[in-house]
This record gives structure tokens, sequence and C-alpha cells, in this order.
């Protein structure tokens, strides 16, 4: 399992490259009336999809005959409660890239509030293998690190 990254500034809204604002939906709640994990996990992948588009010129880099992109790891910690009606907002940026992968963090907020935080490894794969990032992704990656990084 990758190292969970517990920096403070994770936490910090302002910290992160890109945020994607994601209004809840009613549907979203659990029995308990709060939103489901389910529910947040989507709201991680939308995320990550509309970083993808705004950042790297595609949707979550579409399968081509020469690669396509592979999550390997998810990791969400979930740090309180967020409830219906609300809208959040999913800060995201890079954590680290790597030869054949990369990992993009995510804070979950209510407002400046720090609800959850995701980890994602995303992995680049030719005919079933790891491959090297191309070198123009990897500068467009890095072009969104998290400070730090």
């Amino acid at each position: 399992m990758a190292e969970r990254d517990e920096r403070p500034e994770r936490r910090q809204r302002s910290a992160y490259a890109f945020h994607c604002d994601i209004p809840t939906r009613f549907g979203d709640m659990d029995v308990q009336a709060h939103i489901n994990n389910v529910a947040i996990a989507r709201f991680y992948e939308e995320a990550r999809v509309q970083f993808h588009r705004a950042r790297l010129g595609r949707a979550a880099a579409p399968r081509t005959d020469e690669w396509s992109t592979v999550v390997a790891a998810n990791n969400l910690t979930f740090l309180k409660e967020v409830n219906y009606p609300s809208t959040v907002t999913v800060g995201v940026a890079i954590g680290r890239v790597g030869r054949t992968s990369f990992t993009v963090v995510m804070g979950l907020f209510v407002g400046e509030d720090c609800v959850g935080l995701c980890e994602t490894v995303t992995v680049i794969v030719a005919h079933g293998r790891p491959m090297e990032l191309p070198l123009e992704m990897r500068e467009q990656l890095a072009a969104s690190s998290f400070p730090g990084s």
C-alpha cells in the first residue's frame, strides 16, 4: 500500500492547483441522512476527470491504440460528515510523478472546511504492461504539482 500523504497543507483548500464544485443530490444520502461514501468517491472521480480535461486537454486520458490509463490505487480518508443539501469543492493537484505512474491528491471541502482526502495512483499502460509517461504528459502534470511535491 502507498504511503499516505499526511501534510497539513492537504487540508487547505488554497493549496490545490485546480478546484471543482459539485452540488450534492438528494439521492447521494444514506439512511443516516448524510452523503454516502460511494457518492463521495464519485465526487473525487468527477473532479479527477474535470482536472484531466482542463489541465491535460483530454477526458481522463482516453484509450488509444498505443496506450491508456488505469487507476491502480484509490485511497479515501473520511474526516467529517457531509450533509445534503450542500455544494462540495474538490481540490485537485499532482502529488507525485513517477516513471510509469502519477498520483493525484485531492481534498474535499465544504466551504473552507476539509471533510475528506483522496489519493489516486494512475498507471499508463500499453499492451497490458506499464509504460513510461510521455514527456508532454510529464510536463503538464508537473505544472499542477501540489506545493512541496
